[in-house]
C-alpha cells in the first residue's frame, strides 16, 4: 500500500519583499510543508497489499481410509457428486501374514467367549428374573391378605351385610361396644334416669352426685353428648371421648356426698369401683388397637422393603447383562476393524453425501489407516471460508473489514470477503492466521491457494521519516501547520517504515500540512513566517538523515 504526499515549498525571507514569497519557486532553503494523504490514483495499488491463502469449508469432510494399502482405483472426479456410502476408489488387498492372521484369530476368541458370556446370562437372567417376580408377587399378594386381616387401605375381608371387618375394626367395635354399655350402667346411677337422654336439656343428675363440684355438673351433659355422638359416628373412633367421659364421672363421683336416700354409701362406692374397672378395661382395649394397627404399618413396611429389594435385583441382572452385551457389541466392532483392516474393507466410501472437492492421492500411491485421500464437501457455498496469513509487522485489519480474493489464473473473478476472525499468535512463519467469509458464490475446488487483496486504506498514511521529531516523553510528533501558518506539535501513532518514509495510523488527518523537515528553533504556536532557515551545513542534508538525527541515531 502506498500513499503518496504532494509538498509546496514557502519560502522564508523578508516578509516586506513580497515578490521573494513565490511558491514553488523558493531556494533550497525554503521550509517543505506537504498536505497529508495527498495523492494521484495512479500511485495506488492494492494488489502491493496482498496475502496468502486458502479456500475451506465447514462442510468439507477428509475421506481416510481405515486400513494401509495402494490405491488402485478411482471411480470419481473432482466436482462429481456423490451419494453417502457411495464407492469413491479402491484400494489393494493386502497380502495375509501369520500375524496378521493370528491377531485376527486373537480378536475372534475373545468375540467368541464374550459371546458365550453374553448367552449365559441371558438364560441365568431370564430364569432369575422370573424367580424374582414370583416371590415379588407372593409378597404384594401376602401384604393383601395381612391388610384384609389387619386392616388397611385396600382389600378387606367382607362379612355378611357389606361391612369391612378387620381386626382393627373389630377392636375398634370392641371400644364402642365398651364405652356404649358403660355409658349404659352408669348413667342411672348418676341420674337416677334408666335410659339415656334424648336432648341435652333433658340430663339431670342427682343432687348427691358431684355436690363438692358444681362445675363438674355443669361439664357432665356436653361430655355426655359427645361421646355419644362418637358412638353413633362409624368413621370416628370415640377414644378420646370415651376416656374424656371416664375422667369426669370418676372425678364427679369423688365430688358426690351420700345423702343417705338418693345415694347410699355403698352404692357410691359400687359407683366407683365399676368406673374405675370400665375406665381400665377401654384403655387396655385401645392398647390393643394401637397394637394392631402398628403390626399393619410393620407388615406394610417389610413388605415394601422386600418388593423394593426384589426390584433391585432385577434391575442388577439387567445392568449385569447390558454390560455384557456392551462388552460383546465392542469387541465384535474391534474384530470387524482388524478384519477388515487384514483381509478386506478395500473400497473407498464417502461417509456423506456432497462434491468431491479435492483428490490428493494419485492411483497406484501408498496410504496409511487414516490419512486423508480425498475431500467430500457437503455444505453450500455460504459456508466457503478464506484461511490466510497477515505479517506480523503491520496493523492488523478491523474485523468486519472487506477484501477482494483472486485465484491465480482467473482474473476476472474477485469476489468479495469479510474478515471474520484474526488470530492472536504467530505461527512458524511469523504470520498471524486470519478467516474472512465470502460474500459471492464461487465454484473452486477446496483447498485452492488464493490471494487476499487488501482496498485502499483511507486511514494509514505515509509521511517522511525527517517530519518525525520526538518530545521529552518520547513520544512521535510532527509539526503541524494551521491554516493561518501557525505551527502546532501533533502526536501520531506509527507505523512500519518503508524506505525514508513512515507509516502514520493516527494522529495526522488527511488534508492536514504539515513540515516536511523539521528544524531546530521551531516551537509551539509560532508562525511560519518567524522560522528561520537551516545554515548552510544542513543544506547538503538528506530528508532520511534528518530523521535519524531527530531521533538521536
Amino acid at each position: 500500500m502506498v500513499i503518496g504526499f504532494a509538498v509546496v515549498s514557502a519560502s522564508v525571507k523578508n516578509s516586506s519583499d513580497p515578490a521573494t514569497e513565490e511558491v514553488g519557486n523558493s531556494p533550497i532553503s525554503d521550509i517543505e510543508i506537504a498536505v497529508a494523504g495527498a495523492t494521484s490514483s495512479a500511485d495506488i495499488s492494492g494488489v502491493e497489499n496482498s496475502w496468502p491463502g486458502e479456500l475451506i469449508s465447514l462442510g468439507s469432510i477428509p475421506i481416510q481410509p481405515a486400513r494401509e494399502g495402494t490405491i488402485s482405483s478411482w471411480n470419481v472426479h473432482v466436482g462429481q457428486r456423490v451419494a453417502a456410502g457411495e464407492v469413491l476408489g479402491m484400494l489393494s488387498v493386502p497380502p495375509a501374514m501369520p500375524d496378521t492372521i493370528a491377531m485376527l484369530a486373537d480378536e475372534q476368541k475373545m468375540v467368541s467367549m464374550a459371546r458365550a458370556s453374553v448367552d449365559a446370562k441371558r438364560v441365568y437372567a431370564k430364569v432369575r428374573i422370573a424367580q424374582i417376580d414370583e416371590l415379588r408377587e407372593n409378597t404384594l399378594r401376602s401384604l393383601d391378605a395381612s391388610r384384609a386381616l389387619l386392616g388397611g387401605s385396600m382389600s378387606m375381608l367382607q362379612v355378611s351385610g357389606g361391612s369391612n371387618f378387620s381386626m382393627i375394626e373389630a377392636k375398634k367395635q370392641t371400644l364402642r361396644a365398651m364405652l356404649r354399655g358403660t355409658l349404659a350402667t352408669t348413667y342411672p346411677m348418676l341420674s337416677g334416669n334408666g335410659t339415656l337422654p334424648a336432648r341435652w336439656t333433658a340430663v339431670a343428675l342427682k343432687d348427691a352426685i358431684g355436690a363438692q363440684n358444681v362445675r363438674l355438673r355443669d361439664a357432665f351433659p356436653s361430655v355426655l353428648f359427645a361421646t355419644l355422638s362418637d358412638i353413633d359416628t362409624p368413621d370416628k373412633l370415640p377414644l378420646v371421648s370415651g376416656l374424656a367421659y371416664f375422667e369426669l364421672t370418676i372425678k364427679l363421683a369423688d365430688a358426690s356426698i351420700p345423702d343417705g336416700s338418693m345415694l347410699t354409701d355403698l352404692e357410691l362406692m359400687n359407683l366407683k369401683a365399676m368406673l374405675h374397672r370400665d375406665q381400665e378395661s377401654f384403655i387396655m382395649a385401645a392398647d390393643k388397637l394401637r397394637e394392631t394397627e402398628l403390626m399393619a404399618v410393620d407388615t406394610e413396611k417389610t413388605s415394601f422393603e422386600q418388593v423394593r429389594m426384589n426390584d433391585n435385583d432385577i434391575a442388577m441382572l439387567r445392568q449385569d447383562l447390558a454390560m455384557a452385551e456392551g462388552d460383546l457389541a465392542a469387541k465384535e466392532a474391534a474384530y470387524q476393524t482388524v478384519k477388515n483392516g487384514v483381509l478386506g474393507n478395500a473400497a473407498i466410501v464417502a461417509p456423506k453425501g456432497g462434491t468431491v472437492s479435492s483428490i490428493m492421492r494419485k492411483v497406484g500411491e501408498f496410504v496409511g489407516p487414516g490419512m486423508p485421500v480425498a475431500v467430500v464437501t457437503g455444505g453450500q457455498s455460504s459456508d466457503y471460508i478464506v484461511r490466510f496469513r497477515i505479517p506480523s509487522n503491520i496493523r492488523k485489519p478491523e474485523i468486519g473489514q472487506e477484501f477482494y480474493v483472486t485465484r491465480s489464473g482467473f482474473p476476472q473473478m474477485m469476489p468479495r470477503a469479510k474478515l471474520i476472525g484474526v488470530g492472536n499468535s504467530l505461527d512458524d512463519t511469523g504470520s498471524i492466521m486470519a478467516d474472512a467469509l465470502l460474500l459471492e458464490p464461487v465454484d473452486w475446488p477446496i483447498g485452492v491457494s488464493l490471494r487476499v487483496v487488501t482496498g485502499v486504506d483511507t486511514e494509514t498514511l505515509e509521511i517522511p521519516l525527517s517530519s518525525i521529531w520526538w518530545d521529552a516523553g518520547a513520544s512521535p510528533n510532527v509539526w503541524a501547520v494551521s491554516l493561518g501558518g501557525r505551527l502546532y506539535a501533533k502526536k501520531v501513532s506509527l507505523g512500519r517504515t518503508l524506505g525514508d518514509k513512515i507509516e502514520v495510523y493516527g494522529g495526522l488527518s488527511r488534508g492536514e500540512q504539515y513540515i516536511v523537515k523539521s528544524v531546530p528553533g521551531i516551537a509551539e504556536d509560532m508562525l511560519l513566517d518567524d522560522i528561520k532557515a537551516p545554515d548552510s551545513g544542513q543544506k547538503g542534508e538528506s530528508s532520511y538523515d534528518a530523521a535519524m538525527r531527530a531521533m538521536g541515531m
